[in-house]
């Protein structure tokens, strides 16, 4: 399967994270070293209600954990001065996020990806020791500012024809991915017919990395099935819209 880029993406956020084992006090008393290293490109730091565990990947019982209302934890924003990268710490998770915040374009998935490599390799720097991943999650959420007939291939059922009204809906699936031991992805779009149209496609996977010590492995995989997923949902027309080019980063 060739891997697929678009010169101009409707990206609007990019997310990826590591769960690991829970390491108490990691998100309060013990991230004095990690404050250190990253607040001076992460200025703006802020503390959050923790979030809770990703729910474990059953792929009997499938499903995207939900749970409603704040845990009583801690978890630490950074994010740099343009509000574009967030940094979030818990006990149980690092993930980084890129926001379309400014004009300037979507960096790839290369730049969003060293970013990551960069406070996990701090993170592991300051325990002097590798957290245990049990789990990873990548999501892309994509803003289209077009009603979903002309972005999504096959929207053509009359049940989805209409000239006004919201439309809401989620597709999930197992999924065999390298490095990893269990695979989960999510498509879920929603939006708006009508003016202003909008399609909303947001896409995830979470994952298990077969080797806990090296979950980028797996975000990898996650990034790779994503892409060339949100090609085989959206119809051509747009492709060249945004710029298609094969055999590249997204």
């Amino acid at each position: 399967m060739k891997d697929v880029n678009f010169r101009d993406p409707p990206v609007f956020e990019v997310v990826l994270s590591i769960q690991f084992d829970p390491i108490p006090g990691l998100a309060s008393y013990r991230s004095g070293d990690l404050h250190a290293r990253w607040s001076e490109d992460h200025p703006l730091v802020s503390q959050q209600p923790e979030l809770p565990p990703l729910a474990p990947l059953d792929e009997e019982e499938g499903g995207l954990f939900l749970q409603l209302g704040p845990s009583a934890g801690s978890r630490l924003w950074y994010e740099t001065a343009n509000r574009v990268y967030l940094v979030q710490l818990q006990a149980d998770r690092l993930a980084v996020n890129w926001r379309r915040m400014t004009a300037d374009p979507y960096p790839r998935y290369p730049e969003v990806r060293a970013h990551l490599v960069r406070v996990w390799k701090d993170l592991v720097e300051v325990l002097g020791a590798t957290p245990v991943a049990n789990q990873v999650e990548a999501t892309y959420v994509n803003r289209i500012a077009r009603s979903p007939e002309t972005v999504l291939t096959g929207w053509d059922n009359p049940m989805c024809a209409q000239d006004d009204g919201r439309f809401n809906a989620a597709f999930e699936q197992s999924l065999r991915l390298a490095g990893t031991t269990k695979a989960r992805g999510q498509t879920a779009v929603g939006g708006r017919y009508g003016e202003p149209a909008e399609t909303l496609l947001s896409l995830t996977v979470r994952a298990v990395p077969e080797r806990a010590d090296m979950p980028i492995d797996a975000i990898d995989a996650a990034r790779l099935h994503i892409v060339n997923r949100f090609r085989d949902v959206t119809d051509t027309l747009v492709h060249e819209e945004w710029g298609v080019v094969d055999d590249s980063d997204a």
